[in-house]
């Protein structure tokens, strides 16, 4: 009986393991409105296509997607000189002589959903030095995210050091970049950056939000008047 009793245990011990490795990755759920309410599993099963940048960054952030979650497919960062002349980085050094820094995302959904998105900017000591959050409504398939606000740079004294720009969704942390700074003193070329261009996209939603520049608090200092 000694002998059946460990043997039932064992059996157990298996099953429990095994459940483990089957369950599913996380979902995302977010902030919104209507009757789902979540970034929720779908029924798609296309093919997404991902950036390199956008691959490493979810990994970092231990997110893995896949065709039923959300995903990110593509992020990077708008590097302004002046409100008209900017640079795309993906995966390149940040000019320590840029104007204002600028997110941005492209999330792949299975199915339609309203969603809280935040946009996160921390430099080499953990510092929280940008965050943009809004809710979004976000398409089946590919969605370009622009936030409204920017992060700037002028008065800023930059240590050469790596930040990080972490996207979240619903609270969880999507994707995790991280970029360097280089010296002052190169010139930034309109709608083009050493790691690629701008993709139309991304251009129509700056054509969407063609306005001077503005920062976070410059926004609430507006509403307090």
């Amino acid at each position: 009986m000694h002998v059946i009793g460990q043997l039932i245990v064992l059996v157990l011990i298996v099953a429990v393991l095994w459940w483990v490795i089957r369950s599913p990755a996380p979902r995302i759920t977010g902030r919104a409105t209507g009757a789902s309410g979540k970034l929720r599993r779908g029924q798609s099963t296309a093919h997404i296509e991902q950036s390199p940048v956008a691959v490493k960054a979810t990994q970092r952030a231990r997110y893995p997607g896949g065709p039923e979650y959300v995903n990110v497919t593509d992020l990077g960062l708008l590097v302004y000189q002046d409100s008209d002349q900017l640079r795309l980085v993906r995966q390149g050094p940040v000019p320590a002589d840029a104007g204002y820094l600028r997110p941005f995302a492209e999330l792949w959904l299975p199915h339609r959903a309203r969603g809280t998105v935040r946009f996160e900017i921390r430099d080499g000591r953990g510092r929280l030095r940008y965050a943009d959050e809004a809710r979004y409504d976000l398409e089946h398939g590919y969605n370009t995210l622009l936030p409204g606000t920017w992060l700037p740079l002028r008065d800023e004294k930059i240590i050469f050091d790596t930040w990080e720009y972490h996207l979240l969704a619903g609270g969880m942390t999507l994707a995790v970049h991280r970029f360097v700074w280089q010296p002052a003193g190169s010139a930034l070329r309109p709608y083009l950056a050493s790691d690629g261009e701008i993709s139309p996209e991304l251009q129509a939603a700056l054509r969407a939000q063609a306005a001077q520049p503005v920062s976070l608090s410059e926004l609430l200092a507006g509403q307090g008047e």
